[in-house]
């Protein structure tokens, strides 16, 4: 999935930060309700998918957009949520 996304589009284009965080960002909305009926296991997966997509949007948002902007700092913050979490 990734892949595909990197071979498009550069690190340097924000669109590509936009694209890991809404993915990211569905998954989130969709599966924090229902992750307490999971095993522990699908539920750490699941975790650590979500904080690896929002960990690389932060990663192109702070090369396209800059550490301090406040679409970098949102990324971030899902990566400190989801890391607080569990």
């Amino acid at each position: 999935m990734n892949d595909t996304m990197d071979s498009l589009l550069p690190t340097f284009f924000p669109e590509k930060g936009d694209y890991l965080h809404g993915l990211a960002a569905c998954l989130y909305e969709y599966l924090r309700p229902r992750l307490e009926t999971l095993p522990g296991k699908s539920q750490a997966l699941i975790k650590r998918e979500m904080k690896i997509l929002f960990t690389r949007a932060v990663q192109v948002r702070e090369i396209s957009l800059g550490k301090e902007h406040p679409l970098t700092q949102e990324s971030r913050e899902m990566v400190e949520a989801i890391a607080s979490a569990g």
